[in-house]
């Protein structure tokens, strides 16, 4: 699911991310990874790498809604922001307000990285 289009970014970045660790796809996917079964680890991974084309197109959105571009590789940046996303699927903060601190905290990192 994309966000809402929303005068600053990083907000329809955070609604995303509640809608993912609320709706648990990214949580089911990360632990039926672990089985190690081919045919569910391949289901498991088109799971994660949808969760990764909507990071990349989060990200991209940010970024240019700002009107700044990023100095480190775009690939790093969904990395960075991947391993966030997955972190909190699979050790939920809480509560909710400390999500949005923690959400405003990478995006101040990677925005601080700019050109």
């Amino acid at each position: 699911m994309g966000p809402a289009r929303h005068t600053n970014p990083v907000d329809g970045f955070s609604d995303w991310l509640e809608s993912e660790l609320t709706a648990q796809d990214l949580r089911v996917a990360l632990n039926l990874r672990m089985s190690g079964r081919t045919s569910v680890v391949r289901a498991a991974d088109a799971v994660l790498a949808t969760v990764r084309a909507e990071l990349e197109r989060q990200q991209h959105l940010v970024f240019e809604v700002l009107g700044v571009v990023p100095s480190l590789p775009q690939d790093l940046i969904v990395d960075v922001l991947l391993t966030m996303a997955e972190g909190a699927a699979l050790a939920p903060v809480e509560p909710p307000s400390h999500r949005r601190r923690m959400v405003e905290a990478l995006w101040l990192c990677l925005l601080s990285v700019t050109g």
